[in-house]
């Protein structure tokens, strides 16, 4: 009887044990009045605290709060959630009201960075809007800050700057930010120049179902140091000044899929700028995403994909696949030019202009079976062997920037998952023929597929 009553305080003890390890939900709520310990909506923290807990979960109301930086030290791969709460999911019911999922959290500063992450396993999770159908409403998180680019602010979200290690596994989901109210010129501060993102030896992380926009400082994420990134989902607008996405050096397995560039000036959209071959490009995946611009206000000095021109910077891997471009205007040095390639392809790229620019690669690529318009200079793509030249408008409604195809294309090169999808999430060929451009014909879906699990460790 002893040994029995032993075992069951044992196993009660391993129970509570357990159970008191298990992760906790916090709530955060601007103006809440009660004793601001996080238990439930009454009892909301104001804002997040300023010690966070490995593990758990802090849901955030509607409302205006302080930026911050996210330094809680690591504890194995125990990840710290920032989530918006919303009607369908804001944990605990006590003190809760409707009305406070109904909008969104504002993260403001005035004059300066709004959030840093310089430490690993943070999921920042606005939870609704953004994306094919809501490509710039209804994000739950929003950042926003009268940045001025001569007061030494570099990014509203940074991700290491100056700490010499590394950050992995980082997520920035469902938020919308723009850098505006600016003022001095378009400078670089200690030796970093402005953007939405400044991101420095970033891993196995993810930007998905975002927006950002409004810049004319110099990127909308610029950084160095990337590995097993993926951004996908998310739209970059009015981006006036340089690069869309600019990696300085040593810039390895990027995923860009599924994306929306809507009106892009400068350098181009996605750019290694490193001078010289010590950090050479490899393995780019950009596939199935939408560029367009309204008129050629919106004007590139350089190229859409490339390496810096002309410093000799190596590249390999890239593969640039079912993209649909429409009025890109400029490239003096083409379309795509990666400088020393290797293993470099495109496949299945849509092309479609009214003005006549030229659409090009550079010559080391292994190109074949693009659509172009005849009005655009389709001279580079009508060498492949199995081009398409396109006959008059092809989208559903292009004023309306409803980029679905009003009939087949000629069949493009079947190609292996991940590529064998589009950004709703339709599998390509099903119909027998796989469409060339950023969506299969006749997919008629406004439902985006669903997000990927979260806090995933990429190995």
């Amino acid at each position: 009887m002893k040994k029995l009553l032993f075992l069951t305080l044992l196993l009660t003890m391993l129970f509570l044990g357990a159970v008191s390890a298990e992760a906790a939900n916090h709530y955060v709520r601007a103006g809440a009045s009660g004793s601001a310990n996080g238990a439930d909506w009454t009892d909301a923290y104001t804002s997040l605290p300023a010690s966070l807990v490995r593990g758990d979960t802090y849901y955030i109301a509607d409302g205006t709060y302080p930026c911050r930086t996210f330094n809680t030290p690591v504890n194995g791969t125990s990840i710290i959630t920032i989530k918006k709460a919303t009607v369908a999911d804001h944990g605990i019911a006590t003190g809760w009201l409707d009305t406070y999922g109904v909008g969104d959290a504002l993260f403001f500063s005035s004059g300066s960075e709004c959030l840093a992450f310089d430490t690993d396993y943070w999921i920042f999770d606005g939870v609704v809007g953004g994306g094919p159908g809501s490509w710039k409403t209804g994000h739950g998180f929003r950042i926003d800050a009268a940045v001025d680019n001569a007061s030494g602010t570099t990014a509203l979200i940074k991700f290491n700057y100056g700490g010499g290690g590394n950050i992995d596994h980082v997520e920035i989901l469902h938020t919308a930010a723009a850098r505006v109210n600016f003022g001095g010129g378009n400078i670089c501060d200690a030796g970093t120049c402005p953007a939405i993102a400044y991101a420095q030896n970033l891993s196995d992380s993810r930007f998905a179902y975002d927006y950002f926009h409004e810049t004319d400082s110099f990127a909308a994420i610029r950084g160095d140091g990337w590995n097993r990134v993926t951004i996908e989902y998310t739209m970059f607008e009015n981006i006036n000044r340089k690069e869309v996405l600019a990696c300085s050096g040593n810039c390895q397995n990027l995923t860009i899929r599924w994306n929306y560039f809507k009106n892009v000036a400068g350098t181009g959209h996605i750019v290694a700028t490193t001078a010289g071959d010590t950090s050479p490009v490899t393995n780019w995946l950009i596939y199935g995403n939408i560029l367009y611009n309204t008129s050629s206000t919106w004007f590139l000095n350089d190229c859409v994909w490339c390496t810096n021109i002309g410093h000799g910077q190596s590249s390999s891997g890239v593969l640039i696949y079912n993209n649909t471009l429409v009025n890109i205007y400029g490239t003096a040095f083409g379309t795509a030019n990666m400088e020393k390639c290797t293993g470099c392809q495109a496949r299945n790229n849509l092309f479609y202009t009214t003005t006549g620019w030229d659409y090009s690669y550079s010559s080391n690529f292994n190109k074949d079976l693009d659509w172009c318009s005849p009005s655009a200079n389709c001279s580079d793509i009508a060498a492949e062997a199995n081009k398409q030249a396109g006959t008059g408008n092809p989208f559903v409604n292009l004023v309306g920037e409803d980029f679905h195809l009003t009939a087949a294309t000629n069949a493009g090169q079947t190609l292996p998952a991940p590529y064998n999808v589009d950004m709703f999430g339709n599998v390509r060929g099903a119909d027998g023929v796989w469409d060339r451009g950023a969506f299969e014909f006749g997919s008629g879906s406004s439902n985006p597929p669903p997000l990927a699990p979260t806090g995933l460790k990429i190995l």
